[in-house]
Formats: C-alpha cells, sequence, structure tokens
C-alpha cells in the first residue's frame, strides 16, 4: 500500500500544532490543515503511525498517551461540543466528568482506539 501524503498540508504548521498540543491533534484541526479524510484515516489504521484517543482527536505518537496528552485530548473534545463542555461518556455508557483527562483511567479501552 502506498503511504499517504500530506497533499497540500504545510509540514511546518502541522509540526508547530503538534509540539503545542502535545502531539494531539483533532479532526477538524487535521483537516484545517489540509489533511484528507483518507490520510487520516491511514495514519489511524491498525498499526499506523497514529492512534485515536478520542473519537475525532488522534496521537501522532506511539505509545501510551502522557497525562498532558490525556488532558489535551479531553480539551479537545470539550472545544467541539459546546453544549456539554465537561461531560464524556465511555463506549460502555459510562459516563463523567472530564476536568482532566483522568477519566481516562476510570474508563477502560478509550486510550489507543
Amino acid at each position: 500500500m502506498a503511504k499517504a501524503s500530506l497533499g497540500r498540508t504545510r509540514p511546518e504548521s502541522l509540526t508547530r500544532l503538534l509540539l503545542r498540543q502535545y502531539s494531539v491533534i483533532s479532526l477538524t484541526q487535521a483537516k484545517g490543515l489540509g489533511l484528507s479524510m483518507s490520510t487520516v484515516h491511514y495514519r489511524i489504521r491498525p498499526g499506523g503511525p497514529w492512534q485515536q484517543v478520542l473519537p475525532g482527536v488522534y496521537l501522532t505518537v506511539s505509545g501510551q498517551p502522557t497525562i498532558d496528552q490525556l488532558d489535551m485530548a479531553a480539551s479537545s473534545t470539550r472545544a467541539r461540543d459546546p453544549l456539554s463542555p465537561d461531560r464524556l461518556r465511555c463506549a460502555d455508557g459510562a459516563s463523567g466528568h472530564a476536568t482532566t483527562a483522568s477519566w481516562m483511567y476510570w474508563c477502560p479501552g478509550t486510550a489507543g482506539q
């Protein structure tokens, strides 16, 4: 399979964003930088270089997310859903307040999906 290119993306803009956001990027930000959906899907494929931390929020490095990365991911989720800025729901239906990313520790299987 051919490697997905960055297309019209300016790599320096992506690099600056990832440095500022602890290697976390939202789908909205990725699209705003010119990444196509096919590029994002390619990067989050099983064994790919990115991992989904939350729906529409990705970690662009491998390994376990740090607390800073989890906090950034939770902040990205709240920014996308202003009507419920501090409420997140686990896949199993449990929900809780996400003032920090610590909720991921009681929501099994969230990171890296």
